[in-house]
This record gives structure tokens, sequence and C-alpha cells, in this order.
């Protein structure tokens, strides 16, 4: 079973290299002193991966959504990976492919410094289970 929908962090990839960081990204500072080498690190365990750049911006919105404060070199880094992403979109196969497009424009501008929320974009298929089994 998958779990994909349009966030940064709510497909098995994203969810796969959180989990494998886990503990990297839990005791990251909030300066994100380490962020650039952590995502990095990302990089090299799933390079083999056709979907790397879900890994590499899911770890990322997992520092952030933690009030990781990501220096300038990760930012500059992402925004090569956030490129990627949109010019992945016409290859993957996406429900609503302008729906992904807008969630990775959130993230950017996240990333970028703006107070937005990107909760709404990262519901799992497993969140939405557990909806159905409340009401």
């Amino acid at each position: 079973m998958s779990a994909w929908d349009v966030g940064m962090r709510s497909n098995d990839n994203a969810l796969d290299a959180i989990y494998v960081f886990r503990n990297r990204i839990n005791r990251m500072p909030a300066n994100g002193q380490g962020a650039l080498l952590l995502l990095n690190d990302v990089v090299g365990q799933f390079k083999k991966s056709q979907n790397v750049t879900f890994c590499v911006l899911g770890v990322a919105e997992s520092l952030m959504q933690q009030g990781v404060k990501l220096p300038t070199k990760a930012k500059d880094f992402l925004a090569v990976w956030i490129g990627r992403a949109l010019l992945e979109i016409k290859s993957q196969d996406w429900d609503d492919p302008n729906a992904r497009m807008l969630a990775i424009g959130r993230f950017a501008r996240r990333l970028s410094g703006e107070k937005i929320s990107t909760d709404e974009d990262n519901h799992s298929l497993f969140e939405g289970i557990q909806r159905v089994r409340k009401s």
C-alpha cells in the first residue's frame, strides 16, 4: 500500500527517508548547523531511488516543521531539488499535477521565510483512515 499526496512529507519515499534519518532530524539544532550535511547524506542514501527528490524535500520539510532555521547553503541546495521536483511533475502520475505544483510552491515560500503552513499538503493515507474511523 502506498501513501501518496502532494505534500513533501506525504509519500512513502519521504517517509522512508524521514524514518532512516529520524535521529539526526530530531537532534538538529534550531540554527540548522549540519542541515546541509544531513541533506547530502539523504541524497547519498537514496541516490539510486528514482524518487530521491521526495526524500530530500521530505527531510527538509520535517526539519522546518520542527522549527529548524535552515542556513543559506542548505536553502540553495534545496532550490535545485525544488526545480527538479517541478520538472518531475510531468513524468509522474499525479491525480492533480496542479495541486502538486502548488504544494511545491508553498514549500518554496516557506523555505524562503514566509510564514505559511504546509500542513494541509501533508495529509497521509493513514490520517485519512483515522478520520474515517473516528466518524
